[in-house]
């Protein structure tokens, strides 16, 4: 056994651990007896609530633990998107659909913060710090974030308006924000995207995404397979993210078209009509749809090696722009997956199991 696979199989055995201590510490709702029994099928104890398993039923769903298990999906190629600079310029050829990078603010002792191209701001001036606040000064907002944390992690954003600065919407003194600069490391800072009115006018305290779920098993037939309307809202904050009690809108991945909105709260899923803040009716058609799809399927094709991946995209009122690409995005809605996406990870369960010997407990009803 190679030292690859002695590590993967290390982080399957360290994640089953996390989840027991995550339910131990997070679920008060449910017993003992049928925590249980979900950590012994592989299942987060709140999947009870979430998916209606039982005894009876529970074979009809991926558990956590097998989800787990098929990490990574895209094998070496993962590191194409798993990493936010990186994606920047494997994509280079689609650049205009991308957030401009401005900075890079390393690990590394010598070297902190990097000026990166998509950049103008005068070389000349000697203080990196000062260069980002004069860049701040300039754009009045930008974003910072980690390279590759996944669901809003870590995300800020960073404003100034009228002499005063801002984090992540709260007022703050220049200190506060040359702090943040100093001691960010793996940070990615960059352009700041604004929604579409239509999207913006349902919720502006966050930047509100699609997520595109693409599977391209045969690298030159990539198939857009789910698609949902991240939205975030008070409890939320500045993120969109659904698993953080953002509400998310399910999209007709043909047209465009909002089919039923939910909010997630306590891992159940609720349908709502309206946004529970501003109040705006969730319905309509996306803009730009057409254009989306088309495009995304061709960053697809160019990344043909790419099998699997979770697009977030911010569509904005002359097009969109892809904020990040997952390579293993979660599947918390994942009941409500078409055969299409099901027989997907049943083909990565068999292959995964073939190749590590692991006792999968999962198949799809038409397998």
């Amino acid at each position: 056994m190679n030292k690859r696979d002695i590590y993967y199989r290390f982080l399957i055995i360290s994640g089953y651990w996390k989840m027991i201590f995550v339910d131990l510490k997070n679920d008060k709702e449910t017993s003992l007896s049928k925590k249980i029994w979900a950590w012994h099928h592989g299942f987060h104890s709140y999947r009870i609530r979430q998916y209606g398993i039982n005894t009876k039923n529970f074979h009809d769903f991926l558990s956590d633990s097998d989800y787990r298990k098929l990490y990574p999906i895209n094998n070496e190629y993962k590191k194409w998107i798993d990493d936010k600079l990186t994606t920047r310029y494997v994509l280079s050829s689609f650049q205009e659909y991308l957030p401009k990078a401005y900075f890079l603010l390393t690990n590394e002792k010598n070297r902190k913060i990097i000026q990166l191209p998509d950049c103008s701001i005068d070389a000349d001036i000697s203080c990196d710090v000062c260069k980002i606040l004069e860049l701040l000064h300039q754009k009045g907002v930008f974003a910072m974030k980690p390279l590759s944390e996944y669901g809003g992690k870590g995300f800020y954003k960073v404003s100034f308006s009228d002499g005063k600065y801002y984090l992540n919407n709260k007022l703050v003194d220049k200190i506060t924000i040359e702090n943040l600069i100093k001691t960010s490391k793996n940070y990615l800072i960059s352009e700041y995207i604004t929604n579409h009115p239509f999207i913006k006018n349902i919720n502006s305290d966050s930047l509100n995404t699609c997520r595109l779920m693409v599977i391209n098993t045969e690298g030159d037939n990539p198939e857009i397979v789910s698609v949902v309307l991240r939205i975030g809202n008070k409890k939320s904050g500045v993120v969109d993210n659904a698993t953080q009690e953002g509400c998310f809108c399910v999209i007709n991945e043909k047209n465009g078209k909002i089919v039923k909105s939910l909010v997630l709260a306590n891992h159940i899923l609720t349908p709502i009509t309206h946004h529970p803040d501003s109040g705006v009716a969730l319905s309509g058609i996306l803009p730009n749809w057409d254009e989306i799809c088309k495009k995304v399927l061709e960053m697809c094709k160019y990344m043909s090696s790419i099998r699997y991946m979770g697009f977030d995209i911010a569509i904005t009122s002359d097009g969109f722009k892809v904020i990040e690409i997952n390579s293993h995005q979660g599947l918390f809605r994942f009941p409500e997956y078409n055969d299409r996406v099901k027989s997907f990870f049943a083909d990565m369960v068999a292959e995964k199991s073939s190749k590590f010997k692991f006792n999968y407990q999962w198949k799809p009803k038409n397998k």
